[in-house]
């Protein structure tokens, strides 16, 4: 899946400008935004930063191949 830069550019707009940080911070909030956009890859990027700091090398490339999104 690849996302037109238009479009990247305009939700990150909204996420960065129009939401506020307390909301945009919230797993509450960025769950269902990431599961429209990504589906079953959501888990891995809620994720990154708890895994990639429990991971070791192999892990960590593997956490990379899941989340690449092109």
């Amino acid at each position: 899946m690849t996302l037109s830069r238009n479009f990247t550019y305009f939700f990150r707009f909204i996420l960065d400008e129009l939401v506020p940080p307390l909301l945009r911070d919230s797993k509450i909030f960025m769950r269902p935004s990431f599961y429209v956009l990504i589906r079953n890859k959501t888990k891995f990027f809620m994720n990154f930063k708890k895994l990639d700091h429990e991971s070791d090398e192999e892990q960590i490339a593997e956490i990379y191949k899941v989340t690449s999104i092109v």
